[in-house]
């Protein structure tokens, strides 16, 4: 009787405020672990990015938080619609974040993550996905390495072609590289505020990336992109911009990412 109680109150209440949206959906979920080497900080750290295809049939514009959750570890992460980046990769639009951290940058639990799409009007969606390995220390691992000749930023990495994260200078993202020179220059809508904050990041890893990079490739040689063409890019990198370094390690299944490398000392 207790249980009906709840659910009958749960009812009327929903009648009294009117209620009559409809539940948001998830048809997508994407994650992937980043293992992250901070120059400036001397630091190295794992961050989570989870993004999601979500849709309210409300309009979209009534989502207003994403929750990551793993239960059987008791921890939990809010990313509200004001913080979360877009993208479209795969003909979709994305919402997520890259930016998801442990205490003193830890090794995320394994187990399962829920991932909850809530609405305005309190009404969720809901997936998972499983992380079954916490990975290598993020110290241990090797990064892409970054040589600056006359202004060229040759990039290399073991894996898929690196993309260079391009920053304002107070830190907002701009555009996107891909290290063999070409352009992937849409900016990501979100605060953009943290180093790893683009969502373009997520078209990168693929949202089956363990499946479609199932054999070791060949070392990416490293293609030169110039700090000018970065700059002449876009007028607000004309004063000055950092950036960052992304690979993916299809061995590993993990993201890679170091920076920042500020425009200025390169010159």
């Amino acid at each position: 009787m207790r249980t009906a109680r709840i659910g009958t109150l749960l009812c009327v209440a929903a009648l009294a405020l009117g209620c009559s949206s409809s539940p948001p959906e998830i048809s997508r979920v994407f994650h992937q672990i980043i293992l992250v080497h901070d120059l400036q900080a001397g630091t190295y750290s794992s961050r989570l990015s989870v993004f999601v295809v979500g849709n309210d049939p409300d309009g979209n514009d009534t989502l207003s938080d994403l929750y990551v959750i793993n239960d059987d570890a008791e921890l939990y992460w809010t990313v509200s619609k004001k913080d979360w980046s877009t993208a479209n990769a795969e003909g979709e639009s994305w919402l997520g974040t890259n930016d998801l951290r442990m205490p003193q940058g830890a090794a995320f639990p394994t187990g399962t993550y829920r991932v909850v799409l809530e609405g305005e009007g309190g009404d969720t969606a809901e997936q998972s996905f499983d992380i079954s390995d916490a990975g290598p220390d993020p110290s241990k691992v090797t990064y892409p390495s970054v040589n600056i000749r006359d202004g060229e930023i040759h990039v290399s990495s073991s894996g898929p072609t690196p993309e260079l994260w391009v920053f304002t200078n107070d830190g907002r993202f701009i555009a996107r590289f891909s290290s063999d020179g070409t352009n992937g220059a849409t900016s990501a809508s979100g605060s953009g505020a943290t180093p790893v904050g683009p969502a373009a990041a997520v078209p990168v890893g693929q949202p089956n990336a363990a499946a479609a990079h199932t054999t070791p490739q060949p070392p990416t040689p490293a293609v030169p992109v110039t700090i000018e063409g970065i700059a002449a890019s876009n007028p607000t990198l004309a004063a000055g911009f950092s950036f960052w370094v992304y690979a993916y390690d299809p061995q590993q299944d993990r993201g890679l990412l170091v920076g920042p490398y500020p425009s200025g000392s390169l010159r």
